[in-house]
């Protein structure tokens, strides 16, 4: 959009745009429609159409013209729209911050740079997103007309002058990463500055201010982007979240130590947002050791003692928990949570984004009535299927059949295979598939860590594996991993292996998945370091992985303090007899001479009451998705068991 002071510099500014259109998308502009407006359509005599200047430039460059019939705006309702969602957001902007009416230009540049970094209806990508080709950022968004203290770059500034002006945040740069704002107390009104900490918060408090001269009203002074250490930028204030029963969950968001600000994953850029605060000169320690050697050790070391006795005897307590910039906060007391933000905003500047429904690429769904939670990746899938051209591929019943097996073999042996395999997107394909996988798709496990062995030199067969793995997720991409409210909550665990089942090194395949609330809550599929040489060995090392990761899991669930039958013997299902009769006995046979003394650790585990193994039948072991591939009705009849069902099934 371009600001004119005549229409008669219609013709210029569009020149502009063309040239910008064709150097930036290589493309070419074949239509102009428009209104009969004398800057467009020239005059209309008796004779018909006398051209201007623009419509000569059209029939210069080989532009068709259209003109909409005289008081027909419908048939050019996609620009009169636009202009009159612009003209009520500029309307609502100036209303808000009683600024100059002069300054209403500066609110449609804003109002027009939002809407191009925001979804549309007609397109699934933002315009910005459509222009660029990348997503856009959320981070440097300002209330219009919000005060700020401003700091404008003087080489010749002495210790005694103010390191800052108050002014107006009023908009963006054209060609800069700054910010333009309004400074009435200053002889130049409008000035560009980098550094500048917003006062969001006093928005609605702003005076009114009075008519100026129309001589003082188009003055602006660029200033130089000088990047300041102490300079700081905050984002609005928290507000408050509506009460929940049970565990909640919710999203203040992001904080950095700078004005640079982390990095933050393109694919969710649009759902987070940021604050920023002042460091200060106190660092708090990081680290166990950093804490105790510090000069406030012994209030260090009292505030730990509180905090594990509060733990201990049962009172309520909060999580928090920090994924780069992202900050989401559980509790069983509502209060607790409520009093939990209202400290944290006092320290920090922060967004509360409610009730967590989006975080790092995993819709969460609820149906409080049924008490149902649901974990879906939908959206995330559909990109992936999007970036490798498989979104319209036909849907698969599995994803790996019964019987495919995979090796070296199957990797390129001459330079033709290995040329064409340099253009095939493998290894972004199995680490796109690789973070359902860890997030909420057990029942992929086994393909992805198997395509993964082969990252460094795949084959086409591997290739066409990868890509029978998205056949199957375009089939249950509406699948999600449902949790629900039982009368007894229990941790859970399956073990299971593959023998032999490596073609390259006849190494095993151990697995295990553990269940809590009826859904997988923990899960891993991966080759064994040692090579078995029976059945019941394999089976073994695997109770071991499963054991070791078991009680790591339940240590976490006793600090978490939400089950209580935890503090029984952990249950591990296994569908090998003499595994489960070898962990429980202490006398050595012939198939347990070659089993390495850390694997033993389990049986100690078992004799000490923290692991109890137990016989499953085969077709009962849930785990048996994460070794092999299976027929397809008992491959469903698992993954049913893990809790992996259709959103429509659950949540209608």
């Amino acid at each position: 959009m371009y600001l004119i002071k005549e229409k008669s510099d219609s013709l210029d500014k569009f020149i502009i745009f063309k040239t910008e259109v064709e150097k930036q998308l290589r493309k070419v502009i074949k239509i102009v429609r428009s209104d009969r407006g004398g800057e467009y359509y020239g005059k209309h005599g008796v004779d018909g159409q006398h051209i201007g200047p623009f419509s000569k430039y059209l029939q210069e460059c080989g532009i068709v013209a259209q003109y909409i019939m005289p008081g027909s705006l419908e048939q050019n309702g996609v620009a009169e729209r636009r202009n009159r969602t612009l003209k009520d957001m500029m309307r609502s902007m100036m209303s808000r911050s009683n600024l100059p009416e002069y300054l209403w230009g500066e609110a449609i540049k804003i109002a027009l740079y939002i809407l191009n970094r925001v979804p549309s209806k007609a397109v699934p990508k933002t315009p910005f997103e459509l222009w660029t080709g990348r997503k856009p950022s959320l981070n440097h968004f300002r209330v219009y007309g919000c005060p700020a203290e401003v700091r404008i770059y003087n080489p010749n500034e002495r210790k005694t002058d103010l390191k800052s002006i108050r002014c107006y945040f009023i908009g963006y740069p054209d060609h800069s990463k700054g910010y333009r704002f309004y400074c009435p107390t200053q002889g130049a009104k409008v000035v560009e500055s980098q550094t500048a900490k917003f006062l969001e918060f006093d928005v609605a408090e702003l005076e009114k201010f009075s008519p100026l001269d129309q001589g003082e009203r188009n003055e602006d002074v660029i200033i130089p982007l000088y990047d300041l250490s102490e300079a700081t930028v905050s984002v609005p204030v928290m507000r408050t979240a509506p009460q929940q029963q049970n565990l909640v969950a919710q999203i203040p968001v992001t904080r950095s130590e700078r004005q640079r600000r982390h990095a933050i994953s393109n694919d969710f850029i649009v759902y987070l947002g940021e604050i920023d605060y002042d460091v200060g000169h106190i660092v708090d320690p990081t680290t166990y050791g950093e804490a105790i050697s510090s000069p406030q050790s012994d209030k260090w070391i009292e505030a730990m003692r509180e905090e594990m006795q509060s733990m201990v005897s049962g009172s309520k307590f909060i999580i928090l928990v920090l994924y780069v910039d992202d900050i989401l906060l559980a509790s069983s007391d509502v209060g607790l949570l409520h009093e939990t933000k209202l400290m944290l905003s006092k320290t920090f500047d922060m967004k509360d984004l409610r009730e967590a429904s989006f975080i790092i690429g995993i819709e969460i769904h609820r149906d409080r009535s049924h008490h149902l939670l649901g974990l879906s990746q939908r959206a995330y899938i559909d990109r992936v299927l999007d970036r490798f051209n498989m979104h319209k591929c036909k849907p698969g019943d599995v994803p790996v059949v019964k019987g495919d097996r995979f090796s070296l073999d199957q990797c390129p042996v001459n330079d033709f295979q290995r040329e064409f395999m340099k253009n095939v997107p493998y290894a972004n394909a199995v680490g796109s598939l690789l973070y359902a996988q860890v997030c909420t798709r057990p029942d992929i496990a086994f393909e992805v860590g198997v395509l993964g062995r082969y990252q460094s030199n795949p084959g086409s067969e591997h290739w066409v594996a990868a890509k029978k793995v998205m056949r199957y997720l375009q089939r249950t991409k509406d699948f999600m991993l449902v949790y629900r409210k039982v009368d007894h909550l229990e941790l859970i665990g399956y073990s299971d292996s593959e023998f032999a089942g490596c073609k390259d090194n006849l190494k095993s395949t151990s697995r295990y998945i553990f269940m809590l609330a009826g859904g997988a809550v923990s899960w891993k599929s991966s080759k064994q370091t040692i090579t078995a040489s029976s059945t019941m060995q394999a089976e073994f090392v695997a109770c071991y992985g499963a054991s070791t990761h078991g009680i790591w899991l339940k240590n976490m669930i006793v600090c978490l303090g939400v089950v209580d039958s935890i503090s029984r013997p952990l249950k591990i299902y296994c569908d090998n007899n003499s595994a489960v009769f070898f962990s429980k006995n202490n006398k050595n046979f012939s198939a347990s001479k070659i089993i390495d003394i850390k694997y033993l650790a389990t049986k100690d585990l078992v004799k000490k009451g923290d692991i109890v193994f137990e016989y499953i039948e085969t077709e009962k072991m849930i785990a048996d998705p994460l070794t092999k591939g299976l027929r397809t009705e008992v491959f469903k009849s698992h993954v049913d068991n893990m809790s992996i069902v259709e959103s429509f099934d659950v949540f209608g």
